[in-house]
């Protein structure tokens, strides 16, 4: 297990680099997002897939969301059309994730059964580099063990993984997530796959600016 110190005012385009060869080897990593640490892997490597379930000891079929670079790496694993993509380009990057129909040219179990996929684009650094070197879609799901609370501490994460197996290949450490002291909230969960915009779970947004969007869909709708 490889430790990489990430000091958060830093350019992270090193980090970044070894974080993609990683993924490129089919390796699962640990990093910091723009609110939780996430574990990540090559999305389509049902190995490493595997290799993060057992991490999270997640049982059954939950699938995990992905990082996209933009929207048109998205248009090539996800159905959407013209008023969705209209929605997206005003919505992301952000801390979202949304939820459309899938192409089903990714692993089965990150469709689930009902042959979604949730996707992130984050506003943030490390990610975005991440996505220029890896130029594909890798796992985003967060660092937890079943029914605890995902982890925002570098340290801590270090600390319980090794003690355990198996664990990460690759920990990216940027110390503590919290933001003034408090806990961050998860990404907001919009569903894309009906005809109106459903949210699925409340986390870090603005809500003037999701009203604003939620309006123009309906807009968009009558046109």
């Amino acid at each position: 297990m490889e430790i990489l110190n990430l000091k958060k005012e830093k350019n992270p385009a090193v980090a970044a680099k070894v974080a993609a060869a990683y993924l490129k080897d089919g390796k699962v990593i640990v990093y910091p997002t723009d609110t939780v640490y996430g574990f990540g892997c090559d999305a389509k490597n049902e190995q490493a897939l595997e290799t993060i379930r057992r991490l999270k000891m997640r049982q059954g079929d939950k699938p995990f969301s992905v990082i996209a670079r933009n929207l048109a790496m998205v248009k090539k694993y996800a159905i959407f059309g013209k008023r969705e993509e209209i929605f997206l380009s005003r919505l992301l990057p952000g801390k979202f994730t949304v939820i459309l129909k899938s192409k089903n040219k990714l692993p089965e179990q990150l469709a689930g059964r009902n042959k979604t996929l949730g996707i992130r684009i984050p506003d943030y650094p490390l990610t975005k580099e991440i996505s220029k070197n890896f130029q594909d879609l890798y796992i985003t799901t967060s660092v937890n063990f079943s029914e605890e609370e995902p982890e925002i501490e570098g340290e801590e994460i270090i600390r319980k993984f090794r003690r355990r197996f198996p664990h990460p290949d690759l920990i990216i450490n940027a110390g503590s997530l919290s933001q003034e002291g408090k806990r961050p909230l998860a990404s907001t969960v919009i569903d894309l796959t009906e005809q109106k915009p459903k949210i699925l779970r409340l986390g870090v947004m603005n809500p003037q600016k999701l009203l604003e969007l939620f309006q123009a869909w309906g807009e968009n709708a009558k046109k």
